[in-house]
């Protein structure tokens, strides 16, 4: 699945992505019609030839519900000397002769957006603020100038961390609490507000984006494939390679593969997998070229885990005929989730 970009007006209730907020999810908190609450409107129904009150639901898609009102047979009810005590059902419905037509001009959306404050971490402690917002239509046509971006089953852990050490200005991020931001100034680190660099938002404030602040790729915008490396792989079943990794103190890892006879050398890729918020996770530390006659290759005093190890096979050209997605341990597999 993919994001989208959607009516803002389609998916109330569900969560989507508005470059305002951020990660949120929205609903109708009352509609004004030529400032008038849409609870004190009634529109004309043909068949019972009388007015009956406007039901309107505030999530769901609303698009062109909204739409609709702008060219309904809409009125309120007439005012008259005698009060009125038709309590109950009386209350829905008027005759013609008790209407007073009401031609919509303006109408005024209340929305009511409830936004992430933070994602939290694998799924817990998440957090929300709700802002309110009026948006005023003109036209049938002006509902379809407010968008926000959707995805199918869309989480907290559906955006894709982004790498600091690699920002550059102008740079589109999405800041947790804000919504999305343009870099506009990269600063000098390490300092004592641990600022990484500054970014403007949609409303034009200035923000300070930290090392540790939740900030992911929009999800709309293409990101950083990090598992591109050692998830890419050539003839992988004529190499087979398999990984063993020793249980005794000195982190003994060995690493097997079968000898393909063009081969003039190969290459042992060792990256280190790091759990580290904002940072590049996967880090190409070696490269070990291994002669031809050899389909070996022992590792020693790599200490802590999660390591990656890959196996390319070059010709005498200097061509990979070759290459093993990477393994952690046993036989390689796929590490983009």
């Amino acid at each position: 699945m993919s994001w989208k970009k959607v009516n803002l007006f389609e998916h109330l209730g569900s969560y989507v992505f508005m470059d305002e907020y951020g990660f949120c999810h929205s609903e109708i908190n009352g509609i004004f019609i030529n400032d008038i609450n849409l609870s004190d409107l009634f529109v004309y129904n043909n068949d019972s030839k009388r007015y009956e009150r406007i039901r309107f639901g505030n999530r769901g898609n609303c698009t062109q519900s909204i739409a609709d009102l702008f060219s309904l047979d809409i009125a309120k009810r007439k005012k008259t000397n005698q009060p009125y005590y038709n309590y109950g059902y009386g209350n829905d419905y008027f005759s013609n002769d008790q209407a007073v037509s009401v031609k919509p001009k303006t109408i005024k959306v209340n929305l009511r957006t409830f936004y992430h404050t933070t994602l939290g971490y694998n799924g817990g402690g998440a957090q929300e603020q709700h802002a309110d917002d009026i948006i005023e239509l003109n036209s049938a046509k002006d509902v379809s100038k407010y968008f926000c971006w959707f995805e199918e089953g869309a989480s907290t852990s559906s955006f894709k961390t982004t790498i600091l050490p690699e920002l550059k200005v102008d740079d589109e991020l999405y800041l947790v609490g804000v919504g999305k931001v343009k870099v506009s100034n990269l600063v000098e680190y390490p300092n004592k507000d641990d600022v990484v660099c500054e970014a403007v938002d949609v409303e034009g404030k200035k923000q300070k984006i930290k090392m540790e602040s939740e900030v992911f790729c929009l999800p709309y915008n293409k990101a950083v494939d990090e598992y591109e490396d050692v998830d890419k792989s050539l003839n992988e079943l004529k190499l087979s390679p398999y990984v063993i990794r020793s249980k005794e103190q000195n982190h003994i890892y060995n690493i097997y593969w079968n000898k393909i006879e063009e081969a003039s050398c190969y290459h042992v890729i060792l990256y280190k997998y790091i759990e580290l918020r904002n940072r590049r996770r996967i880090l190409k530390i070696a490269d070990y070229e291994v002669d031809r006659n050899t389909s070996f290759l022992s590792l020693d005093k790599l200490v802590g885990g999660n390591f990656i190890f890959k196996v390319k096979a070059e010709d005498r050209s200097g061509n990979i005929i070759a290459e093993s997605r990477g393994a952690i341990d046993g036989v390689p597999r796929d590490f983009k989730k």
